[in-house]
């Protein structure tokens, strides 16, 4: 499971900023997008490369199996074995004692297919408040109908939260608000005028 965002007010102070779907790689910590636990799946594998060559510039897909065992805290042979599978499955360019793990065209096609649905489910969980759960159903639903651009959209309304931090506090202020109160208040309001 994805860690919970309960650190929201951290990635806000960080002061880092957000313009497109990439610098989401750059902002947030990378348990935000891979699984939380200590045995990882291959999609974390594949989307863990794909945050690495992000956060260095390399958008083509490209890190080093040292860098891959760091981000997700694992050894060097849990990583060569985890790669030996994706590489026989079409998905990395990989040879033991080579420098460098290179996502294929079907691997990284998974990959940002696998972030995206990610970022939708940061979205429902840490914005919206959903629960991990339906949040990770609402997106498996979503990547069917989402196009790029509307990803995109999703990732820049992330961005967008993140480079406000006051608007954000605000919205999370009024989205555990009770809405029956809400809008008692609010009707209390417009008989005052």
């Amino acid at each position: 499971m994805a860690k919970k965002v309960e650190n929201t007010e951290e990635i806000l102070e960080s002061g880092k900023k957000c313009t497109n779907i990439n610098d989401i790689a750059d902002i947030l910590p990378v348990d935000y997008l891979i699984a939380g636990e200590k045995k990882h799946s291959a999609e974390d594998y594949l989307v863990a490369i794909l945050y690495i060559a992000r956060k260095r510039g390399r958008y083509q897909g490209c890190c080093r199996a040292k860098e891959l065992a760091e981000v997700l805290g694992v050894s060097r042979s849990s990583v060569s074995q985890v790669l030996r599978r994706l590489s026989k499955a079409g998905y990395v360019d990989f040879k033991p004692y080579a420098r460098s793990i290179t996502l294929t065209e079907k691997g990284a096609q998974l990959a940002q297919s696998l972030h995206a649905r990610r970022i939708v489910v940061m979205l429902m969980a840490d914005i919206l408040g959903f629960t991990e759960e339906r949040s990770k159903e609402i997106a498996c639903f979503l990547e069917h109908f989402m196009n790029d651009e509307e990803r995109r959209y999703v990732a820049k309304f992330i961005c967008f939260m993140q480079n406000n931090p006051d608007i954000m506090k605000k919205w999370l202020e009024f989205r555990d608000v009770d809405l029956a109160s809400f809008a008692s208040k609010m009707g209390e309001h417009k008989e005052e005028e």
